[in-house]
């Protein structure tokens, strides 16, 4: 029996998709993305009369040369709650080329579901039922196109870390943090002030490696629009010296790792990312998450994440690859002049 998508409000999506989306796909993750100026629409996904699936669409007008076109990207759907469903992905790709001038998509990878299909597996599905509904992959990716993704489980966390050179950092930043009163604490929200402290630590890495930053208000906005932001912090004398913000989200078990900022104030070395991160891997392990995504790995050696990535891997876990990015239209031509282009 064929889909039927429907549009639906923001307050019936978030009955019907409470708690069945990953974080990316909420009305809380739209309210943040207002601040950059984008609207969202919300669908619902029917079979046999059953609402099987839902997604969320951010819409941008933009100009592309003398036209004026209804841009819509949607960040890591799954489009069934099931998210590991192949059937009618090809439908729902259909339609968002019939609705919208221009369709972005970033497909998820449901690393959550047992026994699913591997990544490459994953993106080879995607790709074809991208190609059934007319649409291209480019390699552009506005969301990190791979990921650490850890499985936290019962472990001893200092066992299941990448290497005994990673357990000895560890157990040092731990002993060094101890011997010099640094504290560990996890967070529901910060201050005003403790934001600002946050925007700097962020500013300190983007500066040396070339990332883009964020400034205290839209961290206020992060933290109050999206659900589940912690925030992991290390303190020394009164000052927070790292901060690491996470969403933990219900739908996937899975705490994702958004931003992080740090800095030393010392002048020996403290392996301060190692006790930070083995403090976080026992918090989420004591609340029963089962995955630790670190949010965004590159292979790449001339990319600015590149040398954070080297370090992420020392703390255990597995690369995940998304698949490619997938771009449609109802314009003839119009998907290939896009290719590569951030909406």
């Amino acid at each position: 029996m064929p889909l039927l998508i429907t549009s639906i409000t923001k307050d019936e999506y978030d009955q019907v998709a409470a708690e069945k989306v990953v974080f990316s796909q909420s009305t809380g993750w739209a309210d943040l993305r207002a601040l950059n100026g984008y609207r969202s629409d919300y669908f619902a996904v029917h079979e046999n009369k059953k609402i099987v699936g839902a997604f969320m669409v951010l819409i941008k007008t933009k100009r592309l040369f003398i036209l004026s076109i209804t841009a819509a990207y949607l960040p890591r759907p799954s489009f069934f709650f099931a998210a590991n469903r192949q059937e009618g992905i090809s439908d729902i790709l259909s339609f968002l080329k019939l609705r919208y001038h221009l369709v972005v998509v970033e497909y998820n990878y449901p690393h959550w579901i047992k026994d699913g299909p591997g990544d490459r597996e994953w993106q080879y599905i995607v790709a074809q039922q991208a190609k059934n509904a007319g649409y291209i992959t480019s390699n552009a990716h506005i969301q990190p196109d791979a990921s650490i993704i850890k499985f936290v489980g019962t472990d001893n966390i200092y066992d299941s870390l990448a290497s005994k050179y990673a357990r000895r950092d560890a157990r040092r930043g731990l002993r060094k943090s101890q011997e010099l009163g640094i504290t560990y604490q996890m967070h529901e929200s910060l201050d005003d002030m403790d934001l600002e402290r946050v925007e700097q630590l962020m500013g300190l890495i983007a500066e040396s490696r070339g990332f883009r930053t964020r400034n205290a208000s839209y961290l206020a906005a992060f933290q109050e629009n999206v659900p589940g932001v912690r925030w992991f912090t290390a303190e020394y004398k009164g000052q927070i010296i790292s901060a690491t913000a996470t969403i933990k989200d219900t739908y996937s078990n899975t705490d994702y790792s958004i931003y992080i900022g740090y800095q030393n104030p010392l002048p020996e070395e403290i392996y301060l990312t190692y006790a930070g991160r083995v403090y976080i891997l026992e918090t989420l392990q004591k609340e029963g998450v089962e995955y630790y995504d670190q949010w965004g790995v590159s292979e790449n050696p001339k990319s600015p994440l590149f040398r954070l990535s080297e370090t992420k891997k020392r703390f255990g876990g597995d690369i995940v690859h998304y698949p490619k990015q997938l771009i449609g239209s109802r314009i003839p031509g119009m998907k290939y002049l896009v290719k590569g282009l951030s909406i």
